[in-house]
C-alpha cells in the first residue's frame, strides 16, 4: 500500500473522513450526557472551546478530503494515459503522495485558520440552566465585532468563493476527470482484446476502475453540498432560505 501514491492519499481521504465526523461524535456525546444525567451545562469555556476547535476541525476536514478526491483521480489519469513516460510514471511513487498530502494540509489548513478569526468568543453573565437559582459566567461562540452589518460582506464573500474553491470547483471537475477514466477504460479494454492479458494488466485496470467508482460516487455526494454552501452564503438573509 505505501508503494502506491493513490492509495497513500486514499488513506489521507479516510482519515479526512474520520476527522469530519468528530464534531458529530461531540454532539452525540452531549445528548446521551444529557440523556443520562437530566441536564447539562454547556456554556462553559472548556465546552465552547471544544465545540470550535471541533467546528473548525470539520471544515479543515471536509475541504481536504475533496481536494483528495480531485488529486486522486487526476494522478491515476496522467499515468493511464502516459505508461510510456518515466514522469508520469513518478506520480505513482509515495513521494508524489507526500507533496500532495502535504501541500492539500498547509492550504486547507491556512484557510481555516483565517476563517476562524472571524469569530469569538464572549463571556456573560446568566443563570444555570440546571439550577435556575446559582448565576455562573456563560460563555458564547459569536462573530467578531468587525463584521457588523457594514463588514458583513467581506465574509460572504470569503465564504462564498471559498465554497466555490473547495467544493464547487473539484466537483465540477469530477465528470470531466470521470469521462476520461471511461474513456481510458475503453481504450485499454480494447487493446486487451487484441493481445494477451497478464496479471498486471488486470490488477491495472481493477485499481482504475476503483478510482472511477470513487470519483463518481464522491460527485453524486460532493456536488449538492457545493451548491448549497454557496447558495446559503449569498442568500442568508432570506426569511426561510436556510
Amino acid at each position: 500500500m505505501r508503494t502506491s501514491s493513490v492509495h497513500l492519499i486514499m488513506s489521507a481521504v479516510a482519515i479526512s473522513d474520520i476527522v469530519y465526523m468528530f464534531h458529530n461524535f461531540y454532539l452525540r456525546f452531549i445528548q446521551f450526557a444529557r440523556a443520562y444525567s437530566g441536564c447539562i451545562e454547556e456554556r462553559t469555556y472548556g465546552m465552547v472551546l471544544a465545540d470550535v476547535i471541533l467546528r473548525h476541525l470539520l471544515d479543515f476536514a471536509k475541504r481536504s478530503s475533496i481536494l483528495f478526491c480531485v488529486w486522486i483521480a487526476l494522478i491515476r489519469i496522467l499515468v493511464i494515459r502516459n505508461p510510456m513516460s518515466s514522469f508520469y510514471e513518478s506520480l505513482s511513487n509515495p513521494f508524489t503522495a507526500y507533496i500532495t498530502i502535504s501541500g492539500v494540509t498547509l492550504v486547507s489548513l491556512s484557510l481555516s485558520a483565517f476563517k476562524a478569526t472571524f469569530y469569538r468568543i464572549v463571556a456573560y453573565s446568566d443563570f444555570n440552566i440546571c439550577n435556575s437559582k446559582i448565576k455562573i459566567q456563560a460563555f458564547s461562540y459569536m462573530l467578531h465585532d468587525f463584521f457588523d452589518n457594514k463588514n458583513s460582506l467581506v465574509l460572504q464573500y470569503f465564504n462564498t468563493t471559498d465554497s466555490i474553491v473547495s467544493i464547487i470547483i473539484p466537483c465540477i471537475c469530477f465528470p470531466f476527470l470521470t469521462l476520461l477514466l471511461v474513456l481510458e477504460l475503453k481504450k485499454k479494454s480494447e487493446n486487451r482484446s487484441k493481445m494477451f492479458s497478464s496479471p498486471n494488466d488486470d490488477k491495472t485496470r481493477k485499481f482504475t476502475q476503483l478510482v472511477f467508482y470513487f470519483t463518481l460516487t464522491f460527485f453524486v455526494a460532493g456536488f449538492p453540498l457545493g451548491v448549497a454552501s454557496t447558495m446559503m452564503y449569498l442568500f442568508i438573509g432570506m426569511q426561510g432560505f436556510l
